[in-house]
Formats: C-alpha cells, sequence, structure tokens
C-alpha cells in the first residue's frame, strides 16, 4: 500500500560509459519513495471512470459497471502504461474482469498515438467479446481467424505481451492468442482532452444488449495493472501499486562525445500526477553498492571517459539481484 500525499519517482540511468571497452550498456529501473506518513490514499469511482448510458456501483467488494444499450465508460483523464521495465524483465498492460452474459457484444478500446501516420493522427484497437447463446468469443480488431471461444471461468485475464511487428503487442486473453493491436506510438497510452489538438481517450468499455433486453449488463473490474479495484468500507479505491516509467526508445548503448536523450513517460494507474526525479551514477568498481550516490542530471552532465583496472570490472555482479 502506498502512503503520503507525493510520490516521488526516480529514473535511475545505471550507466558502464566509459569502462575499458569504450562505452558500456544502459540499463533502466524504477525506485519509488513516499512520504511516510499513515494516511492511505484513495480515490473515489467517479474520479477515475466517466459514463454515457452506464453507471457505476460501489455497493459491492469490486467497481461494477452497468450498462445499458450502447452504454460507455471511459478511464477518466489518465495514463494508461503498456510496456514498462523492472527488475524482472519487460512488463505489459494487463486487465481482469468478470462480465455477466446479458451482453451482445463488449468493446475493450484503446486509443493511442500511432506508429506510422494516420489521418486522425491517432490509433484504435479494439478487443470485442461477442455473446452467441452463451458461448463468448473474443476477437482483435477484424482478425476473425484468431478469434477464441472463451472458458466458462468466474475472471477474464486479458494481457499485452512482445510482438516483432513494429508497433505491435500481442494481445491474449485467458492466456489464448488473439491477434495484434497494432500501429501503436508509444509504450503508454496518453490521454489528451477534447479541446486538445488530437483527443485521446486511452482506454474505454462500450456495451450493446440482446435485442428487446431488459436488464443492464454487468461488468466487475477487478484489476488494471496490478493495482486492485477493489472498494473499502467507504466505496473507495485505495492506492496501492507503485507508478512506472514508460520508455519510448530502445536503449542499448551510447557513445562518449555525443549527446543522448531518453523519450520517456512516469504513469501512475490512479494518480494522475507523478513528480520524476532524474538521477545517474556512473559505474565505478572502487565503490561498493552500499556506498553509490546518485547525482541529479542537468543540461551540464557529462559522462567522462575512464580507465579501470579489468581485474576490479565487476558490473555484473555489482548490480546482481
Amino acid at each position: 500500500m502506498k502512503n503520503g500525499k507525493t510520490k516521488i519517482l526516480s529514473f535511475l540511468l545505471t550507466s558502464a560509459l566509459g569502462v575499458a571497452s569504450f562505452g558500456g550498456a544502459l540499463l533502466a529501473t524504477n525506485a519509488v519513495q513516499a512520504d511516510e506518513t499513515t494516511t492511505a490514499i484513495t480515490y473515489s469511482v467517479s474520479e477515475l471512470f466517466g459514463t454515457a448510458s452506464a453507471t457505476l456501483k460501489t455497493d459491492g467488494d469490486f467497481v461494477a459497471m452497468e450498462f445499458s444499450n450502447n452504454g460507455k465508460i471511459t478511464y477518466r483523464q489518465r495514463d494508461v502504461a503498456l510496456k514498462w521495465m523492472t527488475e524482472a524483465g519487460a512488463q505489459y498492460l494487463s486487465l481482469k474482469f468478470d462480465l455477466d452474459t446479458n451482453f451482445k457484444t463488449f468493446d475493450i478500446v484503446l486509443e493511442t498515438s500511432s506508429a506510422t501516420a494516420t489521418k486522425d493522427k491517432k490509433t484504435t484497437n479494439t478487443l470485442t467479446f461477442t455473446n452467441n447463446g452463451g458461448a463468448v468469443t473474443a476477437q482483435v480488431n477484424d482478425d476473425s481467424a484468431k478469434a477464441k471461444t472463451l472458458a466458462d471461468t468466474a475472471d477474464i485475464v486479458v494481457k499485452l505481451g512482445a510482438s516483432t511487428e513494429y508497433g505491435a503487442f500481442a494481445v491474449t486473453v485467458d492466456g489464448f492468442d488473439c491477434g495484434l493491436f497494432t500501429n501503436v506510438g508509444d509504450n503508454f497510452a496518453e490521454y489528451a482532452s477534447s479541446s486538445a489538438t488530437t483527443p485521446l481517450q486511452p482506454l474505454a468499455f462500450k456495451a450493446t444488449l440482446p435485442e428487446g433486453a431488459t436488464d443492464k449488463s454487468v461488468m466487475t473490474f477487478k484489476e488494471l495493472n496490478g493495482q486492485p479495484f477493489d472498494l473499502n468500507d467507504d466505496g473507495k479505491i485505495t492506492d496501492q501499486a507503485v507508478p512506472v516509467i514508460c520508455v519510448n526508445d530502445e536503449i542499448s548503448t551510447f557513445s562518449l562525445g555525443t549527446a543522448f536523450s531518453v523519450d520517456y513517460e512516469a504513469v501512475d494507474v490512479l494518480d494522475k500526477s507523478v513528480t520524476v526525479k532524474e538521477t545517474y551514477y556512473q559505474y565505478n568498481p572502487d565503490v561498493a553498492k552500499a556506498d553509490i550516490e546518485y547525482k541529479a542530471i542537468t543540461s551540464d552532465t557529462y559522462f567522462l571517459y575512464t580507465v579501470y583496472d579489468d581485474d576490479k570490472y565487476v558490473f555484473k555482479n555489482e548490480f546482481a539481484g
């Protein structure tokens, strides 16, 4: 659980620049610091979701979304992380929810910047669940060849994953390969208001009902990117997931003597404002891991070439585990 009123996300660029091989790999990891207070950060459901022909219910264990025909619920004014790095490797967007069977179609819509030029300067990818007499299939965009019929389980888990195709993410539903979200421009879906040059609504849910249906369709929303959406006694959601850094560059090596930049965005599931502190540490085998000190990155920061004794070049061991 995260406590405090502010969260500081530090982007630590741990660099081996300047080692005996004239360069080295740049590693990225995340660290989070929070104010040490005893007050948990909570959010009301109305802060997080916007509705149209739909309602939000907070009288159960989790957030319940009730849809009338052509109802829509949007994730409100927040960016959504699609891919980020941790010490365990790449992590990707994931959602967990439960659907009743009182729907004809149910869409999860992801709107992002585009990897290649489009007329609207954005890309929309849709995962559609179709109810065929109780048998539910999942299909990505128009890829009917990879449509999958789902087992009758309590929870549905949707995940993005790696793809070799430029600007694409693999989509799985309950572990089944359902195709690709394509032409995605960044590793996060950015929110931009309706007054922006290119409005963007990163995440939305839509439902249509069977003809003549009188009952609403209900989705129980349980988790987004590791953040549980269970409700406390006041019907609010407690912030439990740490913010992440989505890096849009493929970082491999940097050359000495040249300027570099990193295109990134700090994203939290619930919090709209995350403070980023940029620091660095240049590898030195004479400094114990416990004694490492990070310095602020400024426009005057330079990484200087340094020759180290080969016997002391233990970069991998210094940062293992």
